[in-house]
């Protein structure tokens, strides 16, 4: 069967320039049967024959059920071939912790997986790109386990530089309608790029082709014309209405031509055609195939349990299986696994079995497995799936089993908890007590496994079923969560107003009303729900006080008061470190201390509060389900200076938040990145950046503080006049809402423009306000920039004393800042402007460096460069050099190196010694940036 289709050329081409090229992801769709499949085979033997690596898996309908069961198939294919080291040790890696994901227990004991699978699997599908251009296609995509999709789509992104082409196929309709899908994959094609590519049916040439290579000999047009209205060019149809007619005599080849024999030929329904082959079989092979359909898969230690259910002799279905296999109605998979050619084939099967006796036939294979003990191969999963399926509605033993299973799988793999909620609620009856709670717990699965939009549906719906209780406030702040994480403001608040006489705990939600008040600039309501909340949170219940003082700080973080931060920030860590408090509840106090103390600017405490989070989400199973912790981590490294690593991290996890809808700290994390590259000069890149995070709300604090940074970079690429109109707007704007942080933006960006046009009136007086502003405020951040620009405008006074003082200046960044300033006013300008320019230098702020460089110029100080400068040319390494920092792109520790290198831990290190003095470098991270960046290359 020759394909010179679209999606044929398409994907083709897309292979020739994923050598050169960055990767790319397409979405292959098409009716069942269509060809899909055979499109993908052909692309393989294509990729071989171009010496690339080849990677061809599928999904299964049991898949869903099992969290990563995609991945585990998949190296399942790559165990099957002769890998080299790095990539043995990668795939042992994955391999090892998908064991400890899938069979942790929940509860205390469950592992922090922390998107640590996707990690993992990122790194070893870049390990493969570095040997060889890697194609990887994923046929049935519709069917795969929700947590491999993710896995897979966050690869792709992440690897968007590598030689890796992913191909997923779907069905069209499951493609059109699945969630999952389009919250995936669905993220990285689009039709306007032409990385969608739908199979057409044969007809015309095409179809006469396809008939000439199942056949070899033409069709004459009558045939033709019969297989196009039966088939309707659908592939696989095609080709099996071919072999029914051929079983039953009713196509004569004649002379390199093919005819139908009668006038009115046999008129096949699609289910006889694609089942002709089942039908050939005697009844036993008939009988047996059904029963293997609901299976899906079987091997053939399934034979005695097969011969059970088809009450038969074990030697009379052995010889029925056989027949099977022999008539091509079952195939051999990977791991000696059989099953159907085609999975239509066992669709149909299983439709023609009949609802009732479906059930009863899922019903004796659970009772199979629960009657004794048995070494059959099948996950517990797969087990309760049949027992749920064989259970009638209201079977209070398989709803325990459904819901027993998703508590186990809920620390671990929270969307596929959220699915067997779902399965459990489908056999429960409409008025079943556990219901609302059901719903509940659907919800809080979907926002811990990040999918805050689907968490909306059951969560409401658990709404219309509860009453006053702790599930109802519990609901509740799931929900205020979903909604306060994408944006919509507006729904959290009237959420809020219409639930509030019915909360129990009022305190948290209070706070979270003032939270939503406040970005909405609706300061009067904000600092009246303020007060409330403060009076109420000490009789608050120890989980519910995390809530709140984390919405406290927020609101209190908005209007500028951080004395009132410092209380909150304080009652966390108390919080924190009290026994009686469930680990991810202490978790998340950490996380939020962390959160508003990297904001207020204190660096060394949000860092410490992060890694201290860190021990108590290994415990509770779950970390940064808003995506705070990562913020708080980037916000640190951005004050100290290690602006490669922030980089890093960013590029990381925004992918994620991205992906989970969790828009406002995906802002929050890529305004950072954005001030990055401003420093360092990137303007092209950082517009680009602020417009793909620009807020869709006008009326929210989010869009004022883009519109800010918007403005500022504006003034950095010289275009201060509409800019400086738009600060001076948003700085009035600041002061009616209370918003501090569009104050503070403001106010600089208009500082840096009257200290570009050397306006010193100007620049006094602006300098003056911003003092004013962080006495008001308190805030550390705050209190730094308002002495920097001080010094900066010419202002002495108290500025020198506050850009003295060292507690006030943490981090390297803000440290490098004081002293250019402190060089800038002749206080140790040799020491102060060396040391800054060094600090700027490393972290390549070129704004800052060329400040520190005009201050020199200004106090006659000159300035050396830094003996450890690396050269603009690439360092050369030899092979083992090379390996050693692809082992360390991966993530590995010196032993884990060690052991793949075949060398002791003292000889990694020795080396590691070398490649520093070497390249220049100063840490491991800044090895691998160097490598990434083309700095660090093969002799």
């Amino acid at each position: 069967m020759d394909i010179e289709c679209d999606p044929w050329t398409t994907l083709r081409s897309a292979m020739g320039r994923a050598e050169d090229s960055p990767a790319a992801t397409y979405a292959l769709l098409g009716d069942p049967g269509i060809g899909k499949t055979h499109l993908l085979g052909r692309l393989h033997e294509h990729a071989a024959g171009q010496g690339w690596i080849s990677l061809r898996v599928c999904a299964y309908e049991h898949d869903r059920d099992m969290p990563y069961a995609l991945l585990r198939t998949l190296l399942g294919v790559l165990d099957g071939t002769d890998s080299q080291p790095m990539v043995r040790a990668a795939t042992d890696q994955l391999h090892s912790l998908l064991d400890e994901l899938v069979f942790a227990g929940s509860g205390e004991s469950a592992p922090a997986v922390n998107y640590l699978p996707v990690h993992v699997f990122t790194g070893l599908l870049r390990t493969l790109t570095r040997c060889a251009p890697l194609l990887l296609t994923v046929d049935d995509a519709h069917l795969a386990d929700v947590e491999s999709l993710i896995a897979l789509s966050m690869a792709a992104r992440h690897l968007a530089g590598s030689r890796l082409l992913l191909i997923c196929a779907s069905r069209t309709q499951p493609w059109q309608q699945s969630t999952e899908l389009a919250s995936t994959v669905g993220n990285l094609v689009s039709a306007q790029d032409g990385t969608i590519c739908e199979l057409e049916p044969q007809r015309g040439t095409r179809l006469v082709e396809l008939v000439v290579s199942l056949l070899g000999a033409t069709p004459e047009a009558r045939l033709c014309g019969y297989l196009s209205e039966r088939t309707r060019g659908n592939a696989l149809l095609v080709r099996e209405t071919l072999n029914a007619l051929k079983a039953a005599g009713a196509v004569r080849l004649e002379q390199g031509h093919a005819y139908l024999v009668d006038d009115v030929p046999p008129m096949f329904t699609r289910r006889e055609a694609l089942l002709h082959q089942v039908f050939a079989e005697d009844v036993d092979g008939r009988e047996l195939a059904q029963l293997i359909s609901v299976f899906g898969r079987v091997d053939l230690d399934y034979l005695p349990l097969l011969a059970r259910l088809h009450d038969a002799p074990e030697e009379q279905v052995r010889q029925a299986f056989d027949s099977l296999v022999s008539g091509g109605v079952l195939v051999p998979g990977q791991a000696g696994w059989y099953e159907f050619n085609h999975p239509l084939i066992g669709e149909l099967l299983y439709e023609d079995i009949g609802p009732a006796e479906r059930r009863s036939i899922h019903a004796k294979i659970a009772g199979y497995f629960n009657g004794a003990s048995t070494s059959l191969r099948m996950p517990q999963p797969e087990r309760v799936r049949h027992q749920i399926e064989g259970a009638s509605r209201g079977d209070e033993q398989a709803i325990a089993a459904a819901l027993r299973t998703a508590e186990q799988t809920l620390g671990t793999s929270p969307l596929t908890a959220a699915r067997w909620y779902e399965r459990a609620l489908q056999i429960m009856p409409i008025g079943h007590e556990a219901r609302a709670e059901v719903f509940s717990r659907q919800a809080s699965a979907c926002w811990k496994g990040a999918r805050p939009a689907q968490a909306l549906e059951p969560g409401l719906r658990s709404l219309q079923l509860l009453g006053p209780g702790r599930m109802l406030d519990r609901t509740v702040a799931t929900l205020v969560n979903c909604y306060n994480s994408m944006s919509r403001l507006e729904e959290a608040e009237t959420l809020l107003a219409e639930k509030m006489p019915e909360l129990r705990d009022r305190a948290p939600f209070i706070a979270q009303r003032a939270a939503v008040a406040s970005r909405l600039g609706n300061t009067k309501a904000a600092r009246r729900l303020l007060a409330q909340a403060w009076e109420l949170v000490a009789e608050s219940e120890p989980a519910s006080q995390v809530i709140a003082y984390t919405f406290l700080w927020q609101v209190e973080y908005c209007l500028g008061d951080y004395a009132r931060m410092l209380e909150a920030r304080k009652q966390l860590e108390e919080l924190a470190n009290s026994e009686s408090l469930q680990e991810g509840s202490r978790a998340s106090a950490l996380e939020s201390a962390a959160h508003l103390a990297a904001l207020a600017g204190d660096t060394q405490a949000a860092h410490a509060y992060w890694c201290r989070s860190q021990n108590h989400s290994c415990r509770a199973g779950f970390a940064d389900l808003g995506g705070q912790a990562v913020v708080a981590q980037v916000l640190a490294d951005f004050g100290q200076g290690r602006w490669d690593e922030a980089e890093r991290l960013i590029a990381r996890e925004a992918v994620q938040l991205e992906f989970s809808d969790l828009h406002s700290n995906l802002f929050r994390l890529r305004l950072i990145e954005v001030q990055i590259l401003m420093a360092r000069t990137d303007f092209r890149r950082a517009s680009e950046v602020l417009q793909q995070i620009r807020p869709e709300s006008a009326g929210h604090v989010e869009y004022a503080i883009w519109q800010a940074v918007g403005a500022q970079l504006e003034v950095a690429m010289a275009n201060p006049i509409q800019a400086v109109a738009e600060l001076h707007d948003l700085l009035a704007k600041a002061r009616h809402t209370g918003w501090h942080e569009v104050a503070t933006l403001a106010l600089v960006g208009l500082l840096e423009a009257a200290l570009a046009a050397e306006d010193r009136g100007q620049t006094e007086l602006l300098a003056q306000q911003l003092a004013e502003h962080a006495r008001r405020t308190g805030l550390p951040r705050d209190i730094q920039l308002s002495a920097l620009y001080l010094a900066l405008a010419g202002v002495a006074s108290d500025s020198l004393y506050a850009l003295a003082d060292t507690e006030l200046w943490e981090g390297e960044y803000f440290i490098a800042q004081a002293r250019c300033a402190l060089g800038l006013w002749g206080i140790d300008p040799q020491e102060n402007l060396a040391a800054a320019r060094k600090a700027f230098e490393r972290m390549r702020a070129t704004v800052w460096t060329k400040r520190v460089e005009n201050a020199a110029r200004r106090q006659s100080v000159v300035l050396e460069r830094p003996a450890t400068a690396r050269s603009s040319a690439a360092q050369t390494l030899n092979d083992t050099e090379l390996k050693l920092v692809q082992l360390l792109c991966e993530g590995m520790s010196n032993r884990q190196i060690a052991e793949v290198l075949s060398y002791s831990a003292k000889t990694i290190e020795s080396y590691l010694t070398k490649l520093y003095r070497k390249s220049g470098c100063a840490s491991r991270v800044e090895l691998i940036v160097a490598f990434e960046r083309g700095d660090l290359v093969l002799a």
